[in-house]
């Protein structure tokens, strides 16, 4: 038979029996949505970060496209490439060319040189100047579409028939 001692002395060795040996799915949901939460953080930080990635592209695509096509416009040379149109319409500005994909390019405007500033009619008597609005507008993805625009003052060429 065995003494109550016997009994005392083998219960103190074991270790102690717990009453709650797992998870609860209070615990589990709450791990779950807090999870679910950081992950939803992480991914609004990285849509974020390719918007902004792609906004920075746009514009640097829409600027290298605006200079171009100024550097164009305003190669006013006496061979006649591009030769100047006294009192020209947005209608014979030679168009970009090398658009990037989803881009626009518009002539916003001409004004013509008065001797006393600029205006938005020709002068009867063209003086030889104009002031060119150029603008590029880029396509809109998660921002809203990026418009450029310069101005590019074209003057007619100096020749023996027409001296500046």
């Amino acid at each position: 038979m065995i003494s109550a001692s016997t009994l005392i002395t083998a219960n103190l060795g074991d270790p102690p029996k717990r009453a709650d040996s797992g998870e609860t799915l209070i615990e589990l949901l709450i791990a779950i949505v807090v999870i679910g939460i950081g992950v939803t953080a992480l991914l609004g930080a990285w849509e974020i970060a390719v918007g902004s990635s792609s906004f920075n592209a746009n514009q640097s695509k829409a600027q290298a496209t605006l200079r171009s096509w100024a550097e164009s416009i305003s190669a006013v040379s006496d061979s006649g490439a591009y030769a100047y149109v006294p009192c020209a319409s947005p209608a014979s500005i030679p168009t970009a060319s090398g658009l990037p994909t989803g881009f626009t390019a518009v002539v916003s405007g001409v004004r013509y040189w008065t001797a006393s500033g600029w205006s938005s009619t020709c002068p009867s008597s063209d003086l030889g100047a104009e002031r060119i609005s150029l603008t590029v507008t880029s396509p809109s993805g998660l921002y809203p579409g990026l418009s450029q625009t310069l101005n590019v003052v074209r003057r007619r060429p100096c020749t023996s028939a027409a001296p500046c």
